[in-house]
């Protein structure tokens, strides 16, 4: 009986040694998208715009509303006389509406920069 508790008690302190040895820093963990590791060189509205305004706004902007955002020809309507009002809304700028509002998160920096980039190239449809 003594013999089995020592061996669970092993065991048991063994694996409390190599559970405390995890590395779990949140940074390593969950790998963040950051200036250094965002691609901006081929920023089109099918591959990298699309994802960010579907899982960002079309909750709030579907297909009823006048700022409506749902594919690609709403939104370009939309962007054709509101694209710097787009922008800072999404940027949090001073005196604007941020969006998305809280309490969600602000984009991130480097879907801000993919999107603010693909309005700049005059929003394509690619």
């Amino acid at each position: 009986m003594k013999k089995n508790i020592l061996i669970i008690a092993s065991v048991m302190l063994v694996l409390a040694f190599f559970s405390s040895c995890y590395y779990d820093k949140e940074d390593f963990l969950y790998a963040k998208m950051t200036d250094s590791v965002c691609d901006t060189t081929n920023v089109t509205y099918s591959g990298s715009v699309k994802s960010i305004i579907d899982n960002n706004c079309i909750g709030c902007h579907p297909g009823s509303s006048s700022a409506s955002f749902n594919g690609y020809t709403a939104l370009n309507t939309y962007l054709n006389t509101n694209s710097q009002k787009f922008l800072d809304y999404v940027n949090h700028a001073s005196g604007s509406s941020p969006m998305p509002p809280a309490p969600a998160a602000k984009l991130n920096t480097c879907n801000l920069n993919l999107i603010r980039i693909w309005i700049n190239a005059g929003h394509p449809n690619n």
